[in-house]
């Protein structure tokens, strides 16, 4: 599976024409989300990749995180990486299980970003564990 360039452009695109309408703040937050974002995962899968010859996270997971970092800022990406993550290697095992393929089967990364970044977006104090363990303690 591979994530296409035109549409994490025109997400670029419809994002910074919203910047111009939001506090200066938040500006730099997207900005700072884009650029840890793109660049976390851009230096994870070259990291990997220079170890393990091999391709372990392709460029579109990186982009695309660096695409929502820019969308939701940076406070939200350690939560959208968490939970991606955690989905990630469950529905990876579900999906690896019911198609009855091998452990080292590649499972496609960028679904589960979405998934994650939706879930932060839509129920911020149920996804986010900062606002929940405040609530609690």
């Amino acid at each position: 599976m591979q994530i296409y360039p035109g549409s994490i452009i025109l997400g670029l695109l419809i994002q910074m024409i919203w910047l111009f309408f939001i506090p200066q703040p938040e500006k730099i937050s997207s900005i700072i989300g884009l650029l840890i974002g793109a660049g976390l995962f851009h230096w994870v899968a070259y990291i990997y990749r220079a170890i393990r010859k091999r391709d372990g996270l392709g460029d579109g997971d990186a982009t695309l995180l660096g695409l929502v970092g820019f969308m939701m800022g940076w406070q939200s990406l350690f939560f959208i990486v968490l939970w991606a993550s955690i989905l990630g290697i469950l529905g990876g095992l579900i999906i690896i299980r019911l198609n009855r393929q091998k452990i080292a089967t590649k499972i496609a990364f960028g679904p589960w970003i979405s998934l994650a970044a939706f879930l932060v977006w839509w129920k911020p104090t149920l996804f986010n564990l900062n606002i929940v363990l405040e609530n609690i303690f």
